[in-house]
């Protein structure tokens, strides 16, 4: 202890602060600490400050000829760079990897090698990181540190995993083995290792207990170097005979020699805060060698990476990718895939692969749950429930775009019809089966009854069917032509949450997944049978299966408690193995093939789109022409119109007309329909209500078991009062001071009035005289104008002093308005300002919102303030 004192005594007397490597003599020796990285001068224990102002530096390594350090972020979950020359830092490595365990250069190649202890992997990319490959993974290892000798073709890494213990492999991954089995050591959790290049020996220490270990590259001749160097070393450095290694817990750098074991100081005078990752930034710590040189002449001739063996090179493709004739050269294109939803990020897989790559999305998806590939435009389509959207983008994460973005609630499975350019989804919450041009352009409810909790849903294109699951009350799965009709269930017996449907085409078989009774079954369509193919009572990686395809001879299955992709034989069900741990819970899975043929079961909907003007859907029969919402197909039964007058009305009074011996009420007689087409079509009942806090307008469906959905509307901000024309079928309402107007389908909107508009609660339509009433607290009038908001005019300008909601009943020509002023009231007018008369006026403090029941005549309103719904009878004049 007193060697320790005096040499903290020295090292403070020499105590000095630089900037940039620069002004550092080799050897230096780099550290990570804090939020910033420092080196020390070993020469005159000088402490120069390389970079400042970072969130959590860990561990890192230099290139010692480029003058380039490589360092890992975890706040930001990051490997970055920085050329000590120009100062410049860039993010080398950001997306698909977790926690960095330890990362070094190979030299020789231009290499960054790391493991990544969330994954259970280690990597390797080229330095700016634009190349990059899995070497090795394994679900039950737990890499820590990594060393490279380039001369000998080999790395070297810890495992502080179940069986902890130091493994060798090539650089490229190859000829894997364990050199030192630490099972049932009083030595364990193995963290840092290092190389010395001039006796061929590796080096490592163990965290937990602080002892250092020695062996030949073989794993023999291993001797102890030190029992006990210090209770919580992070990182080591070799350079000559002296090991200095950093501990986090004391905050200092210590030394000791590594072939004597004699302890010779810390720094913990001149540093001050947890020290983990080290480099030197001396020439010996990166020998040039006349060995191995391969990779430096044209890469070895690989088109990607090229990586060192004791044997010389071999060149390595991205996962999946495959290789030329020659077997340098990688093809660009993976022909076949899985994709599938994990976490945040879509994910695909090729099927000769151990690893999968994250889709690179430029804006990144927040939970997608159910995904399709569009074979023909080459593009992912998914659902998000978080963000209640459906979005695409090409496999490479290019021309990312949301084709759906209102009105999803619980978009829980979807589907891409390729040739009708359509896709389907299911809503959970909603209770419906709708459809959607992949442009987004056009959509509709498809299949609205008798749905309590629709989730996946799958096409046969082929056949022109559509198969869903429901989770509602009544269990099922069902199928339906693709436009919805010829609806049939298929099995309702012993099933709770069926999922991941896949189909066999060629058999005509369906495969699902039941996520309670974790059991695989299939429906053979052929025979009308159905059979368990594998249950969780003989395979236990069948635990809480989710997602389910195929591919070959193969099902392919998530798994959401295994935290994994599965995968057995299809026929059998048998030799059930893992194919991929993931860190979150993977979701839907689908496996593809970019050389599949598939004919449809038509062509009519294939070019021209059929000659329909909106959506084309195949059926078993043919092909069908359907309109996007708020539109209706003509006559010729291909064009849609916009739904401007789906309801026709009438003069109002309770006389009766005779007509060809008929007595017809003549509120049932088509009036001021103009050019229009007058339907004989019952009502529909909708509900419109206004959502303040979140700038939309909202459309429930009472008697759709409540379903809501926004309307399309864009450019909305905090919405207050609307009122609906039913002959236009057109949605007035206020905002910010002015009132819009559009259609319902969210076409022609635009703003009739913006000029002198203040707090305008009330807003009602006049649907026979076509005109547009609004109340203006702040102005303390009413105001009329027609619908297109031109001749504007007061109609009532005197004793108001707060009105707020305005209703008509346009049979009687009268309107009704709330006033909340110091004397509160409601107040009736024929709707031309004449024959005013207060109705109501105690018991009132604020009242709002007013409705009519003109069946009966009577006149409802809310008051804010009491907390109740009262009436007034206006035949009896009594409340």
């Amino acid at each position: 202890m007193a060697e320790r004192g005096l040499r903290t005594v020295v090292i403070f007397a020499l105590l000095s602060i630089c900037q940039g490597l620069e002004n550092c003599t080799e050897p230096c020796l780099i550290y990570t600490v804090r939020n910033r990285i420092d080196a020390i001068e070993l020469a005159s224990s000088r402490v120069v400050n390389l970079l400042s102002n970072l969130t959590f530096p860990v561990n890192l390594d230099v290139h010692v000829s480029e003058r380039t350090l490589y360092w890992s972020d975890v706040s930001h979950r990051a490997i970055k760079r920085t050329n000590m020359s120009s100062g410049v830092t860039k993010d080398i490595i950001t997306e698909d990897h977790g926690y960095v365990g330890d990362l070094t250069v190979e030299w020789e190649s231009r290499l960054l090698y790391w493991t990544d202890t969330s994954y259970r992997r280690i990597e390797v990319a080229s330095l700016d990181g634009t190349k990059r490959k899995v070497l090795l993974t394994d679900s039950s290892s737990y890499p820590l540190g990594i060393a490279v000798h380039p001369k000998k073709g080999w790395m070297f890494w810890t495992d502080a995993g179940q069986t902890a213990k130091i493994e060798r492999a090539n650089l490229a991954g190859f000829e894997r083995t364990v050199l030192v089995d630490l099972t049932g050591s009083s030595q364990f959790w193995p963290r840092s290792i290092g190389v010395d290049y001039t006796n061929d020996r590796i080096v490592w220490v163990y965290s937990w207990t602080g002892t250092v270990d020695s062996a030949d590259l073989q794993g023999q001749n291993r001797r102890m170097v030190a029992s006990q160097v210090t209770t919580y070393p992070y990182d080591f450095i070799l350079y000559g005979d002296t090991l200095y290694w950093s501990d986090w817990m004391d905050d200092t750098i210590e030394m000791l020699n590594w072939t004597t074991g004699d302890y010779l100081g810390n720094f913990s005078a001149v540093i001050s805060g947890s020290v983990y990752g080290l480099g030197l930034f001396d020439k010996s710590r990166q020998p040039v060698s006349a060995e191995n040189q391969l990779c430096k002449i044209d890469n070895g001739g690989c088109s990607y990476l090229c990586l060192l063996t004791p044997n010389g090179s071999v060149c390595a493709c991205p996962a999946g990718s495959p290789f030329s004739k020659d077997g340098k050269r990688c093809l660009a294109e993976i022909t076949t895939f899985l994709l599938f939803a994990e976490g945040s990020s879509l994910r695909q897989m090729a099927l000769n692969a151990t690893t999968s790559r994250r889709i690179p999305l430029k804006v990144p998806a927040s939970k997608p749950i159910a995904l399709d590939f569009d074979f023909l435009e080459e593009k992912v389509y998914w659902t998000d429930i978080t963000l209640g959207t459906i979005s695409r983008a090409y496999l490479n994460g290019s021309s990312q775009e949301t084709v759906v973005r209102v009105g999803l609630n619980n978009p829980y499975g979807l589907a891409v019809d390729p040739f009708g350019r359509n896709i389907y989804w299911t809503d959970s919450t909603k209770q419906v089966i709708e459809i959607a041009s992949t442009d987004g352009l056009y959509r509709r409810v498809l299949i609205k009854d008798n749905l309590q909790n629709p989730r996946d849903i799958i096409l046969d294109v082929t056949r022109g069917y559509m198969y869903w699951t429901d989770w509602g009350w009544y269990k099922g799965i069902e199928r339906a032509d693709m436009d919805g009709t010829n609806r049939r269930v298929i099995t309702r017996y012993r099933l709770l949450y069926p999922n991941g449907l896949t189909l066999d085409v060629s058999r005509n078989w369906l495969y699902w997944i039941d996520t309670y009774y974790a059991k695989l079954e299939v429906y053979e369509f052929p025979s009308n049978t159905r059979r368990t193919i594998i249950s969780r009572y003989r395979e236990p990686l069948l635990t809480s299966p989710l997602g389910l395809t195929f591919y070959g001879s193969n099902f392919f299955w998530t798994d959401t408690h295994l935290d994994g992709i599965y995968r057995a034989d299809r026929n059998t069900g048998g030799n059930a193995s893992k194919v991929l741990s993931t860190s979150s819970r993977p979701a839907l899975i689908h496996a593809y093939d970019r050389n599949m043929n598939i004919t449809p079961v038509t062509d009519q909907y294939i070019n021209q789109n059929g000659g329909c003007s909106h959506f084309c859907l195949a059926s078993t029969s043919g092909k069908k022409c359907l309109c996007s919402a708020g539109f209706y197909l003509q006559d010729d039964r291909k064009g849609c119109k916009v739904a401007t007058a789906y309801y026709c009305f009438w003069k109002g009074g309770d006389s009766f007309q005779k007509k060809k011996g008929l007595c017809i009420s003549d509120l049932k007689m088509c009036k001021h329909c103009n050019k229009y087409k007058c339907f004989p079509s019952a009502q529909r009942e909708i509900l419109l209500y206004a959502d303040y806090s979140y700038n939309k307008i909202m459309r429930v469906s009472p008697h759709d078991s409540g379903s809501r959905d926004p309307l399309p509307f864009s450019n909305i901000s905090s919405p207050f009062a609307l009122d609906y024309d039913q002959v236009e079928d057109r949605l007035y309402w206020t905002q910010d001071g002015k009132i819009s107007r559009a259609f319902l389908n969210g076409s022609s909107h635009e703003t009739i009035i913006d000029e002198n508009l203040t707090t305008t609660y009330g807003l009602a339509v006049d649907s026979v005289g076509r005109n547009l009433y609004w109340t203006s607290a702040g102005k303390s009038m009413l105001e009329v104008s027609k619908l297109d908001g031109s001749r504007r005019m007061a109609l009532m300008i005197h004793n108001i002093d707060q009105p707020m909601d305005i209703i008509l009943d346009v049979y009687r020509r009268v309107m009704y308005w709330t006033d909340r002023g110091a004397n509160a009231k409601i107040e009736k007018a024929e709707m031309t300002g004449r024959k005013r008369v207060v109705i109501v006026s105690s018991g009132l403090y604020r009242p709002n919102g007013l409705t009519l029941d003109r069946k009966r005549n009577r006149l409802y309103w809310i008051d804010a303030s009491y907390g109740k719904i009262e009436y007034l009878d206006m035949n009896q004049n009594k409340r």
